[in-house]
């Protein structure tokens, strides 16, 4: 591995890409894994675009995922109960790319179909007995 002041050789830089991926980003976490110094990566990040861009889509990766966990586990509790507390948090915050405003007014229009929709269903199961 390199110290400081050394350049990086090809298989450093390989080796901190692939940590940035396993870590998701977490650039001190990456370094404890490639046997490097954190500052050594935001060094060779702005000197090398690969891997400043190793960083940013690891980043992406894991935000990604945390937006699909958490879209998972509302649909989970929506199943069960409404919950508009986490719904709402959840697509202010991780939602905003897929059209999800921060507007009061255009969010809670936007939401009022969903919730109809769930107390019609839940409307629906009792009266069919299928009351969970």
């Amino acid at each position: 591995m390199a110290t400081s002041g050394v350049p990086l050789t090809d298989k450093d830089k390989d080796d901190i890409k692939r940590a940035l991926k396993k870590t998701g980003g977490f650039v001190r976490q990456s370094a404890k894994l490639a046997g490097v110094e954190y500052n050594t990566i935001y060094n060779a990040a702005k000197k090398d675009p690969s891997i400043q861009k190793a960083i940013d889509d690891a980043r992406e990766e894991r935000r990604e995922n945390l937006v699909a966990i958490a879209e998972k586990r509302i649909a989970e509790k929506m199943d069960k109960e409404l919950d508009t507390t986490s719904i709402i948090f959840t697509l202010k915050t991780l939602g905003k790319d897929r059209g999800w405003s921060q507007d009061e007014k255009s969010f809670i229009q936007a939401l009022q179909p969903i919730i109809l929709d769930y107390a019609k269903a839940q409307a629906e199961k009792k009266t069919n007995g299928k009351d969970d």
